[in-house]
């Protein structure tokens, strides 16, 4: 694990300007939906991907989410040609993080809900957002708010944003459709 984290940091330090250039460049979320699965190597949480368009890069969107709490969810970008590892991320629950290096003192240990990127370094930081420090509890309790503030701080754009829902939904919960016909007996 040590090797895959150095390898990861090297090459950030690297292509630190591409790195860059993958978060302010604007990316297209078209999908209308972010269908989530179970994931069998992870009991208790479904993730989905969609594809973000971008002139550049070949971007991928996931939504992670814990099956057992509703405010434990994490969006993820992917660049995979570039690294495996995600580019930009955020946690809304879990562990807090400690910023390694030259850091102001409060902003050493960021507990969550926080965003994840690389420094010039190579280093993970995690900070926060002032939408997330004013907003926290509104958020945490809206998984498509918690992605329309996540898609404001990485750039990405889109007509409507796309409702998360988890395979054997056939349509969202805020899109179920009421059957006028619900309880009528046909068979008289």
């Amino acid at each position: 694990m040590a090797k895959k984290k150095n390898k990861f940091k090297e090459k950030i330090k690297k292509e630190f300007e591409y790195y860059c250039s993958i978060k302010e460049s604007e990316k297209r979320l078209t999908a209308r939906t972010i269908r989530v699965f179970n994931r069998g190597n992870h009991r208790g949480c479904e993730s989905g991907c969609v594809d973000l368009e971008a002139e550049k890069f070949n971007l991928t969107l996931e939504v992670e989410r814990n099956c057992n709490s509703a405010k434990d969810f994490k969006f993820k970008i992917f660049n995979h040609t570039f690294m495996d590892e995600p580019c930009y991320r955020f946690d809304s629950d879990g562990d807090g993080h400690l910023n390694k290096g030259d850091i102001y003192l409060p902003e050493k240990f960021v507990e969550t809900p926080h965003f994840h990127k690389y420094d010039k370094n190579g280093d993970l930081i995690a900070y926060k957002t002032d939408d997330w420090i004013t907003d926290k509890d509104k958020l945490l309790s809206d998984q498509c708010a918690a992605l329309a503030s996540f898609a404001n701080e990485e750039n990405i754009v889109y007509d409507e944003l796309p409702n998360i829902c988890n395979e054997g939904e056939l349509f969202p919960p805020e899109n179920k459709m009421h059957d006028p016909l619900e309880g009528e007996d046909f068979n008289e």
